[in-house]
């Protein structure tokens, strides 16, 4: 499913003919139940930005989408049609993540903060009352800013374990997207990641700053 995306991907962006029926294709693929599946064709539907059955497809996973993934990606791609909808999941992913446990159980293991983590990556290790362990999984990318729990810690479901710092990929896409349906309401935060002291890199701080320039000018 994952190649057909690819393709599908690839038919779109270069105009390729039979569009409506790759359309309708990736529209149908984006309700599996994989989440690497929906994750590639949400952000797949960027390229036909504008069509009628995925900006309607867009809205429900930015919506109401169990994936945290799946939300950014529909949101950024949402965004390239001037639907405002994706705006709170934009800005989510310029801001700090806290990474909440599934299971109860007792902490056995737990990451340093400053340690780097990838997507779907164990940030810390559970021991449930009858000796059998699970994993913390973090949904989205980060680096680690601070641990809330200590080894040792009894944690419930729902409950802070690290927070993660945000991931600058994703700060880059979410500035272009903020580029073009940020409001005034974005310009506060969108100074905060072009600042020189700001933790991202030039790049995201550049993005940040035009989509600044973009929605001043929008606003004149």
């Amino acid at each position: 499913a994952q190649h057909g995306i690819e393709e599908i991907t690839r038919r779109l962006a270069e105009n390729d003919v039979g569009r409506d029926r790759w359309a309708r294709l990736l529209v149908e693929t984006s309700k599996r139940t994989e989440d690497p599946v929906r994750v590639a064709a949400a952000w797949a539907m960027q390229f036909d930005a504008g069509r009628e059955e995925f900006v309607a497809r867009l809205t429900e996973l930015v919506a109401s989408d169990d994936s945290v993934l799946v939300r950014r990606n529909a949101a950024c791609s949402l965004a390239k049609s001037g639907r405002a909808e994706s705006r709170p999941v934009l800005r989510s992913m310029l801001d700090s993540f806290t990474v909440t446990a599934a299971d109860s159980g007792v902490v056995s293991a737990i990451v340093a903060v400053e340690m780097p983590i990838r997507e779907q990556a164990p940030v810390a290790r559970l021991r449930w009352d009858d000796g059998s362990e699970s994993d913390v999984i973090a949904p989205v990318p980060g680096r680690v800013l601070k641990r809330l729990v200590a080894d040792g810690a009894r944690v419930s479901p729902g409950d802070g374990v690290v927070v993660l710092g945000p991931d600058g990929r994703h700060a880059l896409n979410a500035a272009a997207a903020l580029a073009i349906v940020g409001t005034a309401e974005d310009v506060e935060l969108l100074n905060l990641a072009a600042a020189p002291r700001s933790e991202f890199g030039p790049e995201v701080k550049a993005a940040a700053q035009r989509a600044v320039e973009a929605i001043r000018a929008r606003g004149k």
